[in-house]
């Protein structure tokens, strides 16, 4: 069927002899610019506004691209400040923010078609103004748990004041967000108290205001709780072991308050807490001794009293000591823990060594209720050596890695999958050696993986997979090769790959999927992949490029499903590929370099890349061992495989609606497989030196196809098949060099679409043809009059089955053996 396009070709219709009249003129396709309209500024604050616009007309071609363009100055186009909201016709909205205050400012909705970009009218506004300045009270009556502030209020103009108070927090600049009271709506100045305050702490705090949907703060001020009165004192450290240490403490004042916890914490780092390791040693005044368990041989520690009443903890008096050196204790075998007690448990032996593997979770898990209670792993802090595997699995109650700090060597695989609240892997940094694998899988929280940045070595493959907070593999900073394959897997929120930059080999395959990544180039030390390098689904990934060093991918290499891909460049060096697929890249319209490739060992397939237009790339290439498959792109020649003289495959041509003519591989010698040329809008087909086709030939519902040239072409190995051509003027009339097919000869319904009677009229192709070891099938081709170009074929004996019917002329076997071939003499 002949299809409309936004590509307008002008074609002169050939008519044979026999025609009286001339055919139908062609309907011509005209594009315009896009109707779009703006619409009504609202919700104007003091740094943004909200706007509507509507795309009324396509102008007859596809919307690609619909948004708003503003600027301080009138008639702003897309070279100033520019939002996109989506494609096709229809109402679309947007909020612009971060504006200037009190500003006037001039917006247009845009559409963009393939005729261009239009604008819709003008729209105005100007941005509010601030008009309240806030003083915030400095603190007074300050304790161990209150403060008294508030703040006065100056209002310039007319506004109204919905609520004011105060805010505070312990960080800098808070905000309503956090801890606040509210003193109700007048302008006047207002004093509060602040309760519930940690003694011994330093808040800061602001006054604020809100106004509508704006909110202001006044200046910030700071103070400081007074603290308890509680008086302890630490006790010197004795009977020192190599995990073992007793102390203590005193406390000589309450401070009228009640001590409902006391005892020591520790720590290898100055200023110790409750967070970290500690004894509890009961309640009280007075003197209490403390026994520290868990220790590392031969390390320094800090230790300090605490005492714990209803308004905190207070600390006392730092003191230091070092455990005596030990022998290593060596646990010989798999490890298997459980539950929180059998950490505990297996921790309080002290093992440094495990000579098999480590297993931290249940081992077998259906659902939520069958998850580990283990919420710590600070009992194995003496753990330097695991031989084998290290698993960590499904633990929801792990948040941090902190006890693991002694560890240095993985003999096997690390893996840590569904945990769902560890947001970082720090207490790894001393581990510099990981035998196997790192498998990281389905860690909701995990931020980065700094912890791992003293790994020198990884024995086999990286895995991170369905990762949902990763941000940054920047602890592989010292890899400079990945021993198997790096697998980089639906992590939604990886923004760069700068973890990578030491990155030189990969000897299994390199996958890049579902990521926030917007560029390549920290891989622009990378030179080979031993496997598959696949670049799939970046939505943010405009251009591929920083492969500048890479020469050689072993598997495959796809490009597929990146939906804001434009143009794919970086490859110049690239020299050994296995096989390449770019398809489904929507937006992608330019390949450009592989300059050094000039032979690929498998498949070539571009397809499904509707706005494909310009291919600069593979015109070295002179041998593909594969198939080749180019369908549904936007391409407008093919001389970017020109050079091809040998396909061992197929080599499919399939739906370029945009193609004029197949014209530029007349270099091509011989396709392995078959040639298949199926729904393009050519109009002329050429293959001037091909002498060899493997497979079969189709030529098949080409709209436009007025004649098919292979002057060389010897044999086909397995059918012709001629189908469905619907050019007015389609002819076989320029005899080909073929001499033998393997098959059938099948020429089938080629008529045009205006006239039955139009379209092929002769067959000239085949007058060398004199041996078909399959079936002849020429029929309902309307406008077909003259068959003479089988008559060498059926004097040479041809006995196989012959169906000749439904055309304008359909003469027997004998009637071409006897020259009646033709209607017209």
């Amino acid at each position: 069927m002949l299809r409309q396009t936004s590509l307008v070709f002008f074609f002169l219709i050939l008519f044979s002899c026999s025609s009286d009249s001339d055919g139908p003129e062609e309907e011509v396709i005209v594009i315009e610019l896009p109707s779009v309209t703006t619409g009504t500024a609202t919700n104007i604050t003091i740094n943004s506004v909200e706007i509507n616009g509507n795309v009324t007309n396509d102008g007859g071609g596809q919307v690609t691209s619909r948004g708003f363009v503003w600027d301080t100055s009138s008639t702003p186009t897309m070279d100033n400040n520019i939002t996109t909201n989506g494609t096709g016709e229809g109402v679309f909205n947007t909020t612009i923010s971060n504006l200037e205050e009190s500003t006037e400012y001039f917006v247009r909705a845009y559409a963009t078609n393939s005729e261009g970009t239009s604008y819709g009218n003008e729209v105005s506004f100007e941005t509010g103004s601030s008009s309240i300045v806030l003083t915030t009270l400095e603190a007074t009556e300050v304790s161990e748990s209150s403060a008294v502030s508030g703040g006065s209020i100056t209002i310039n103009g007319e506004i109204t004041i919905n609520i004011k108070g105060l805010c505070w927090s312990t960080e800098p600049n808070p905000t309503i967000e956090n801890d606040k009271t509210e003193q109700g709506d007048s302008a006047d100045e207002f004093q509060t108290t602040i309760n519930g305050l940690s003694p011994n702490t330093t808040y800061y705090a602001r006054s604020y205001v809100i106004s509508g949907e704006d909110v202001y703060y006044g200046n910030q001020i700071s103070f400081t709780t007074e603290p308890g009165m509680i008086l302890l004192s630490t006790k010197e450290i004795i009977e020192i072991g190599e995990t073992t240490a007793k102390g203590g403490g005193t406390i000589t004042d309450t401070g009228g308050t009640t001590i409902i916890a006391r005892g020591v914490c520790w720590s290898t780092a100055p200023n110790p807490t409750v967070d970290d390791s500690k004894t509890e040693d009961g309640d009280g005044d007075g003197e209490f001794e403390s026994t520290l368990s868990g220790l590392l041989p031969y390390t320094e520690y800090y230790v300090r009293a605490y005492a714990t009443n209803s308004e905190g903890t207070v600390y006392a008096n730092e003191v230091t000591f070092t455990t005596l050196e030990g022998a290593p204790k060596i646990f010989d075998g798999d490890v298997v823990l459980e539950s929180q007690q059998e950490v505990d448990d297996f921790g309080n032996q002290g093992y440094s060594e495990i000579t098999g593997s480590l297993f931290i979770g249940k081992a077998i898990v259906t659902g939520p209720s069958d998850a580990s209670d283990i919420s710590s792993l600070t009992p194995l802090s003496n753990l330097e050596t695991i031989g084998s595997t290290f698993t960590i699995y499904f633990n929801p109650d792990i948040t941090g890695l902190d006890g693991l700090l002694g560890l240095t060597t993985i003999g096997g695989d690390l893996v840590v999958r569904f945990n769902n609240f560890i947001n970082n892997l720090d207490g790894l940094n001393g581990l510099t050696e990981i035998g196997g694998k790192l498998e990281i899988q389905g860690e909701d929280s995990l931020l980065n993986i700094n912890g791992l940045s003293n790994v020198l070595f990884i024995g086999g493959s990286i895995s991170f997979q369905r990762n949902d907070s990763l941000g940054s593999i920047a602890g592989l900073q010292n890899l400079t090769e990945v021993n198997g394959s790096l697998e980089l897997f639906q992590n939604p929120l990886l923004t760069n790959l700068d973890g990578l930059l030491a990155l030189r080999n990969v000897k299994g395959d390199f996958w890049i999927n579902g990521s926030a990544l917007d560029n390549l180039t920290a891989l622009n030390n990378l030179e080979t992949v031993e496997g598959n390098l696949r670049i799939e689904t970046l939505a943010n990934l405009e251009v591929i490029n920083g492969f500048d060093k890479l020469t050689s991918v072993s598997g495959d290499l796809r490009i597929n499903g990146n939906a804001s891909l434009l143009n794919i460049q970086g490859f110049s060096n690239l020299n050994d590929v296995e096989s390449m697929r770019i398809d489904n890249n929507p937006l992608l319209a330019e390949i450009n370099d592989f300059d050094a490739l000039s032979q690929i060992n498998g498949d070539l397939y571009v397809f499904a890349n509707s706005l494909l237009t310009n291919i600069d790339a593979f015109q070295m290439i002179t041998s593909i061992g594969g198939n080749v498959r180019l369908s549904s792109n936007h391409l407008q020649e093919l001389g970017f495989i020109s050079n091809l003289t040998t396909i061992g495959g197929n080599l499919n041509i399939e739906s370029e609606y945009f193609l004029p003519n197949i014209n530029e591989l007349n270099n091509l010698e011989t396709v392995g497989g078959s040639l298949v040329l199926i729904d393009t809008q050519s109009v002329n087909v050429s293959f001037e030196n091909l002498n060899q086709i493997g497979g079969s030939l189709i030529i098949r519902d080409n709209g436009w196809l007025f004649g098919v040239e292979m002057p060389s072409l010897v044999s086909v190995v397995g059918n012709v098949e001629i189908i469905r051509n619907q050019s007015t003027s389609f002819n076989l009339d320029v005899p080909w060099g073929l001499t033998s097919i393997g098959g059938d000869l099948m020429i089938n319904f080629n008529n045009s679409e205006f006239n039955s009677l139009q379209g092929l009229y002769v067959i000239h192709a085949f007058e060398n043809l004199n041996n078909l070891s399959g079936d002849i099938e020429i029929t309902w081709n309307g406008g077909l009059e003259n068959l003479c170009g089988l008559q060498p074929l059926l004097l040479n004996g041809y006995s196989g089955n012959y169906l000749v019917e439904y055309n304008r002329n359909n003469p027997t076997q004998q009637d071409i053996i006897n020259g009646n071939c033709s209607i017209f003499p």
